[in-house]
């Protein structure tokens, strides 16, 4: 009789409660996903803002300034320009050496903006790359914590479902169930 009571006192979980911790551990990683997909989102956007910045008003600000110190170059005298190279070019439409010179000094300044203008790009980008990764990181520990925690309590809770029906069989066989 002592042995049936001990049996008894133990905590009577539903089995229903094994499921519903299973669903709530589905749950927690479909919200899981959910939530790096916010703040994939959030952080594809901030990185278009970064780049339309660059593209509409950095690049365009860059060559600006190119040009500006192409024109002080050519306003000092130095035949050495954009502008002195493209007059004498057009100046002399046939001469194969004075265009291939437009060609070269173009080149020069079109690789010169384009490097600059993606350094800058590269410069605004890491802060921005960094933080999402943290992010990320920090979605992914903080689920991880809740999903094992949650494992646990559907462990714990199965081991007491599991505990109970050995009591009622027992009870059972001893033909004390009520």
């Amino acid at each position: 009789l002592i042995s049936a009571l001990a049996l008894t006192s133990c905590a009577l979980v539903p089995k229903e409660t094994v499921e519903l911790s299973t669903t709530v551990g589905r749950d927690i990683t479909e919200v899981r996903g959910t939530h790096r997909a916010l703040a994939e989102t959030l952080f594809g956007r901030m990185k278009k803002d970064v780049d339309r910045f660059i593209d509409n008003v950095y690049a365009p600000y860059q060559i600006q300034v190119v040009l500006s110190k192409q024109k002080a170059r050519q306003d000092a005298g130095n035949s050495q320009n954009l502008f002195s190279v493209l007059e004498l070019a057009l100046k002399q439409p046939n001469d194969a050496l004075a265009q291939k010179d437009v060609v070269l000094v173009m080149q020069a300044i079109v690789e010169a903006v384009h490097e600059d203008v993606e350094d800058y790009r590269k410069i605004r980008m890491e802060p921005l790359l960094a933080q999402e990764k943290a992010v990320l990181l920090e979605i992914d520990r903080v689920y991880d914590q809740i999903e094992r925690g949650n494992a646990v309590v559907t462990a714990h809770l199965a081991s007491v479902v599991k505990v109970n029906d050995m009591q009622d069989e027992l009870l059972k066989k001893a033909d004390l169930a009520g």
